[in-house]
């Protein structure tokens, strides 16, 4: 539910979701897998003009994420139906809360500052059943703050162009799942690891933008991403039998690339985009000497993105295609085999979105994923072509 008062620059967002039924089976480990979640999150932002040249957005985020994961085994490894014993068991609890300000002053109609600021507390707890299937252990809520400051510095050489050079830092928590939900895929045994830390990143931007006869939009920048207490997924060897991996703060990566854009409007109604991305996002340290200069794992080298929007009155619409280049899930990048069970399958899919508004209250919008039916892992096999109706209402 979103609250929006443009007049006086507040708006609100309340989220809540419950995937109560979420199953994963493994027929080499002759086990099913449920794993229900939730999730509730709260946004509160205010738009404060201080000055005609200062303009202030102050902000608060809370969100909690709860997952429970038990992994039955089945006496019968074709049949979810048949469960006999409980195999493995895992909850956790995550909660962050975060305050920010980001100010932007212009200092005349050539140089304009933005500075950021962004406070973060982050907490998980879990339990996990111990191999001998009697026994649990409890991990105490454990807390992590952080700080990311952010500034960028932008000047208009001509009313129609303009360069920027932008820092910030940012910080990734750890899911639930990789943190206290051991689990079976492909016979591989994903281990958890309740020890996880958040990994840091830290991101330097140069741009340039220009419009074209007031049509047309060109963009260009390069960016360097270092990254700390990289969050990735280790190999551990042979573990109850079967190659074992889990997640670790491990390691630092660097991810150096530069992303072209280019918008363009037809008329009123019509208008199309492109975008291209390139990066080169390689780990610098790692636990094992196989793993260094490897390419971080599920990361792609290339990203595109094309699309055509139209807009006139009641009607809206959209058709999109992407492209995804290959990417890997082992930190060696062995893992060259595509179209199977756990591989990142390079990819290009078409969507579209058709919207009709009935009145300033009522929109129907009609959706087809993945027009063209194509077949791919991203780790788990995609679905194909899907088809989905959303009513959205406004207050």
């Amino acid at each position: 539910m979103t609250y929006n008062d443009s007049e006086n620059g507040w708006k609100a967002v309340v989220g809540y979701s419950d995937q109560y039924k979420q199953h994963d089976t493994s027929i080499s480990k002759a086990t099913d897998s449920s794993k229900p979640n939730t999730r509730f999150s709260f946004d509160l932002q205010k738009n404060q003009t201080i000055s005609a040249n200062n303009n202030a957005v102050f902000g608060l985020n809370y969100r909690k994420d709860e997952m429970d994961a038990t992994v039955y085994k089945l006496a019968d490894k074709f049949n979810s139906d048949s469960k006999i014993a409980v195999d493995s068991m895992a909850s956790g609890t995550n909660k962050s809360f975060s305050a920010y300000v980001m100010d932007e002053h212009k200092f005349s109609d050539r140089w304009t500052a933005t500075a950021g600021l962004r406070y973060d507390k982050w907490s998980t707890d879990g339990r996990i059943l111990l191999p001998n299937k009697t026994e649990a252990i409890n991990y105490d809520e454990s807390t992590y703050d952080n700080w990311s400051p952010s500034l960028s510095v932008m000047y208009k050489p001509e009313a129609d162009s303009s360069v920027y050079l932008s820092w910030g830092k940012a910080f990734e928590a750890p899911s639930l799942y990789r943190m206290y939900s051991s689990s079976y895929s492909s016979n591989v045994y994903n281990i958890a690891n309740p020890n996880l830390k958040p990994q840091k990143a830290e991101t330097f931007e140069l741009g340039y933008k220009k419009d074209l006869n007031n049509k047309s939009a060109i963009g260009v920048s390069v960016y360097d991403t270092k990254y700390k207490g990289l969050l990735y997924k280790n190999s551990l060897g042979v573990v109850d039998g079967m190659n074992a991996t889990c997640y670790q703060n491990a390691g630092e990566a660097e991810a150096k690339g530069f992303e072209l854009e280019l918008n363009h409007n037809f008329d009123d109604k019509w208008s199309a985009f492109l975008n291209y991305t390139y990066q080169n996002p390689v780990i610098k340290k790692a636990l094992k000497v196989t793993e260094k200069d490897k390419y971080v794992t599920a990361i792609p080298k290339e990203v595109f993105r094309a699309g055509v929007t139209y807009s006139d009155n009641k009607w809206s619409g959209m058709l999109t295609g992407e492209y995804i280049s290959k990417r890997f899930s082992k930190t060696d990048n062995s893992d060259t085999v595509n179209g199977v069970y756990g591989s990142y399958d390079p990819y290009f899919i078409m969507n579209m979105d058709i919207s009709y508004s009935f009145n300033k209250n009522y929109t129907l919008t009609a959706s087809v994923n993945n027009i063209l039916d194509r077949d791919f892992f991203n780790y788990y096999y995609q679905p194909g072509r899907t088809y989905s109706v959303e009513i959205n209402y406004r207050f």
